[in-house]
């Protein structure tokens, strides 16, 4: 134990230090000895997470007691049959339940909740379960014949698990997050573990534990460098904020298979400084195997188990019990040494079988006794000297929200209600992968009436613990029957799947139906109706969660899990959602669906099989481009005129337009911006087709002759106007998109590089409090971005959204996503009216600049922009990945408030204003009518989020993330980015007016 004044126990404002945990916890024993507690007694604790339950485990085990610990939040039936099961004379709990009444016996303690520990006695006068020696801990967990399993934990279990594995003993100056469910073996490692090691331990509210961003403040102010989540819980933090767990030194995941996906997004963006993956049975001490999980684990199919830790030992044994050596063989998992349970307290002969005391068959030693055979399939990893990977199970135990639970035990206490005459209880896939699979019991009863349903769940409620209440219970005839007269349960569950259809939301909808659609994804329910209520239903709190998450990615709303207890009728979610809505909700609601809707376009168009295709930068790379017209696809066609192959082909897609044919066009782009040269005919075609328009308008042959030779796509083409309206920029911008993939279905596969934009995301820094944006992120949950932004940003969401589901299904699709182009960093040669010319030019005739704070624009030059895109997509390594086309380094980052600065620096005098002030100036300006600011006036001035308008939606911009791109780049030293300067704002000027743009 560490000094008597080092920090133990912070929770809240209460901070116990190592003496004062130690004088309470004394204190405790003495009241259980007073009470007549005999040696090895079992001792309830009825305490969430929290200074009460500590001092609850320290002082049973000063008295020598064996500590049970039970979920407050369990149906008193439940909490008294654990109890009675254990013969519990006496249990800790701030009030009475059923079966045991207060004493007088208490301690009074400071801390959040309640100010005293109170102990409870049993109203039996049965005697006392005296139990072995060695076990200082009782955790429960779901059998087969209708009563939960007894785990019986050993002192040298914990000692073990505290001193012998890969992450133990922790650092006196840790802090451990304590977080999980006290019945949780997981609690076992937040607890002992912290303490043997002289750490702290920082309680963390429930409150706080389900929110990422909440989770990271906290983290981050209670300075915590542990913690240990269930997997389902990571992965609920791990999809919706990643960086929660930046800050702390060491996070461990346990409990069942880890997304490689949810871990993948969280080792891109800031990680901590390692994360493991655990596993092991309650009947192995919290586990038996540890794996550091780095980014080549990320990308495995399933990301390993690892290794035994310490003195532990991991075999797998085949369906004979012979042991299995060999590599990728599946086998169960069974695991011995000293981390291991004694086995279950008064439990049955068929489950304490579970434990081999002997050497299953002949010839299969070589490993200690006992042996506990798991019930879980795994493999040995080919080639990686004894690394595991779990499979799953091989009997019908499943793990249900971190929990294991038996089925039978459910069908059990179904039977016992009397109500149904058989059951059968399953694990079904989820519809919405995240808040994962389904709990369904399939009833057969005399009477198909919808209030034995209800009356069937209640009667559950009050007999089982809420994660094993099932999440739909379905009245059937009959069970489907194999050849042996027994359920035939792959058919039923198959059945089963076809009662959840996934729908997608209806287009012709309104926000009801998008609600419903919610709580089907979260809840797996067929309908929802006005009076049903969410946790009636079953929800558990990590479903809340996600319907909080989800209701702010669909509807634009916050909603807090608070929002959710006091509104969990669904009518009045639907009250609280439209309340919201400033009387905006059908039109944001149409939009939204409009835009999910044209997202899956293309979803019909597949990708062609066959080799792959030819590089960029090989003599016979035949190479298309769109938007060649456009300003950056003016400069990257010039860079490619310079630096392809002597014997490869770009063919330009370009429109002819106001009496000037496509080839006329093409050169009278270039000559804009000084890059056309006569020699750039020698490798370039020009064919004379419409984005927006089917095979580009070309007659079908011709189409699909080209699409048969071209190897490489860019598309760079796109209609920008931040004052129009999604629908004007539909043809072009989505369609031409789909007509792109569908181009490039033909013939042989292409690579496509597609130039999109960071307005892709829209104001999701504002509207959703993004901090960061991982460059392989999904754009779906940033929805409410584009709808507070710009027709254009929409656009983007859409087109970019089928380029990300074209990938899904296999085209060799790369996105880059570019900041603002601006000039190139050596002419200054600009597009003179685009958004940045006009409000740069703009203000320094008017003699103002906007001040708005955290707002970034994440300036780059078009000359840094066309090297970095072409030197990544010539590496095949590179393909199907999104990079920020950015700065790679935030820091170099321009702000606009340093924007205005720098364009004072340049010799423009500007006074920065606020952002009304600049408005009311523009539009007071007498010459406001050869403004370059005129044609953004609607764009300044209409509010798009309360009074704000789509400029300012604009602040508290996210970091976008450039790992990708850095990686990609690192090989590149002569591509350099350039950050916007004084000097660059002269050359763009000077460019501009020199060239008849606009007036000195």
């Amino acid at each position: 134990m560490r000094s008597p004044g080092a920090p133990a126990v912070n929770e809240g404002d209460t901070c116990l230090s190592y003496g004062q945990l130690k004088y309470l916890a004394e204190s405790v024993a003495q009241l259980l000895l007073d009470q007549g507690l005999e040696d090895n007694e079992v001792v309830g604790i009825r305490y969430g997470p929290g200074v009460h339950f500590i001092v609850c485990q320290i002082g049973i085990s000063l008295a020598n007691g064996v500590c049970f610990p039970v979920d407050p939040s369990l149906p008193e039936t439940r909490i008294e049959q654990l109890f009675r099961q254990a013969r519990v004379r006496y249990a800790f709990s701030d009030n009475g339940f059923k079966g045991y009444v207060e004493t007088s016996s208490q301690i009074d303690i400071v801390s959040e909740g309640s100010n005293s520990l109170k102990i409870h006695q049993s109203t039996a006068t049965e005697e006392p379960n005296s139990v072995d020696g060695r076990v200082t801990h009782i955790l429960h967990t779901s059998g087969t014949t209708g009563k939960p399993k007894l785990v019986q934990i050993t002192g040298a279990a914990i000692m073990h698990l505290a001193s012998s594995t890969d992450v133990t003993p922790l650092r006196s100056n840790d802090k451990t997050l304590f977080l999980n469910n006290p019945s949780f073996d997981l609690s076992l490692f937040e607890v002992w573990v912290s303490l043997l090691a002289g750490a702290e331990i920082i309680v963390a509210p429930k409150t706080v534990t389900l929110d990422g961003s909440e989770l990271q403040s906290f983290i981050s102010r209670k300075g915590a460098t542990v913690g240990f989540l269930s997997t389902s819980h990571f992965h609920l933090i791990a999809f919706n904020h990643p960086q929660a767990f930046s800050s702390l030194r060491l996070l461990l995941i346990a409990g069942s298979a880890l997304n490689p996906a949810a871990i993948k997004t969280v080792l891109r963006n800031n990680p901590p400084q390692e994360v493991w993956n655990a596993y092991g049975p309650t009947e192995a001490t919290t586990f038996v195997t540890l794996h550091l999980v780095d980014h080549p684990e990320a990308e495995m199919t399933q990301v390993a188990i690892g290794k035994a830790v310490g003195d532990m030992q991991v075999i797998l044994l085949d369906k004979d019990s012979r042991r299995i050596t060999i590599e990728e063989e599946l086998g169960e998992i069974c695991i011995s040494g000293p981390g291991l349970s004694i086995g279950y307290l008064n439990g049955t002969e068929e489950d304490q079988r579970r434990f081999l005391n002997t050497s299953p068959t002949p010839g299969s030693e070589g490993y200690r006794l006992p042996l506990f055979k798991t019930g879980d399939l795994g493999y040995f990893r080919k080639e990686a000297s004894g690394v595991l990977v779990y499979a799953g199970r091989n009997d019908r135990q499943i793990k249900q929200n971190n929990y294991r639970v038996e089925p039978s035990e459910i069908e059990s206490t179904f039977i016992q209600s009397q109500m149904v005459q058989d059951v059968c209880v399953l694990q079904v896939k989820a519809l919405d992968t995240k808040s994962g699979p389904l709990l369904v019991a399939c009833v057969l009863s005399q009477e198909d009436d919808v209030n034995k349903i209800t009356d069937l769940r209640e009667y559950a409620s009050k007999h089982l613990p809420a994660y094993m209440v099932p999440d739909q219970i379905i009245s059937l005839k009959g069970f489907p029957l194999n050849s042996r007269g027994k359920i035939d349960y792959a058919t039923l569950e198959s059945e089963l799947r076809k009662k959840f259809p996934r729908n997608n939301i209806n287009t012709q909808s309104d926000a009801w139906s998008m609600l419903e659609q919610i709580w089907r994804d979260v809840l797996g329910i067929h309908a929802a109706h006005e009076n049903d209520d969410f946790f009636d239903l079953g929800a558990t709190s990590l479903q809340a969660a996600h319907l909080t998450v989800k209701i702010r990615q669909t509807f634009g709303k916050f909603i807090s899990l608070q929002n959710v207890y006091d509104n969990s009728r669904f009518g009045k979610t639907l009250q609280f959602i439209e309340s919201a809505e400033n009387g905006k909700a059908t039109e944001k609601i149409a939009l939204i669906q409009r835009l999910k809707t044209d997202s899956r376009l293309a979803d019909d168009i597949l990708r062609s099989n066959g080799t792959t295709p030819t590089a960029p930068g090989t003599k016979e790379a035949h190479i298309f481009l769109t938007g060649a017209t456009g300003f950056l696809g003016s400069y990257f066609l010039k860079h490619l005129s310079c630096t392809v192959a002597t014997k490869s082909r770009v063919t330009c897609l370009i429109r002819s337009r106001n009496n000037l044919s496509s080839n006329a066009r093409l050169r009278e782009a270039l000559e804009k911006y000084g890059l056309w040269d006569d020699k750039i005919d020698e490798h370039i075609s020009v064919v004379d087709g419409d984005l927006e328009t089917h095979h580009f308008g070309l007659a079908d042959e011709e189409h699909d002759r080209l699409a048969r030779s071209v190897s490489v796509i860019y598309h760079f083409g796109a209609h920008v106007n931040f004052c129009q309206p999604y629908q004007t920029h539909f043809g072009a911008n989505v369609l031409g998109t789909k007509n792109v993939l569908d181009f490039a279905s033909i013939g042989l596969p292409k690579t496509i590089h597609y130039a999109s934009t960071i307005d892709a995301w829209g104001a999701t820094g504002l509207v959703n409090g993004t901090k960061s944006l991982l460059e392989d992120e999904a754009l779906e949950p940033h929805i409410q971005g584009p709808l507070h932004d710009t027709g254009y940003s929409q656009s983007q969401w859409v087109a970019e959204s089928l380029m990300h589901r074209a990938r899904d299904r296999g085209f060799l699709v790369s996105i880059y996503r570019l900041g603002t182009v601006i000039c190139d960093s050596e002419r200054g040669a600009g597009n003179p009216n685009d958004f940045f010319a006009r409000v740069a030019m703009g203000s320094a005739k008017l003699g103002f600049f906007p001040l708005i704070k955290d707002l970034r624009w994440e300036y780059v030059t078009v000359d840094y922009a066309c090297a970095a895109i072409y030197h990544i997509s010539r590496s095949s390594s590179n393909i199907g990945r999104s990079y920020s086309i950015v700065s790679p380094d935030p820091k170099q980052s321009v702000s606009l408030e340093r924007t205005g600065k720098l364009l004072h620096e340049a010799g423009y005098p500007v006074k920065l204003v606020s952002y009304q002030e600049w408005v009311k100036a523009v539009s007071k300006d007498k010459n406001l009518n050869d403004s370059p600011l005129l044609a953004l006036m609607p764009l300044l001035r209409e509010p798009v989020l309360g009074e704000l308008t789509r400029f300012e939606t604009s602040q508290k911009t996210p970091i976008y993330r450039t790992d990708n791109t850095k990686e990609a780049l690192a090989d590149a030293d002569d591509i350099i980015y350039v950050p916007l300067s004084a000097e660059l704002f002269r050359r763009m000027f000077r460019f501009w007016i020199n060239n008849g743009y606009y007036a000195a």
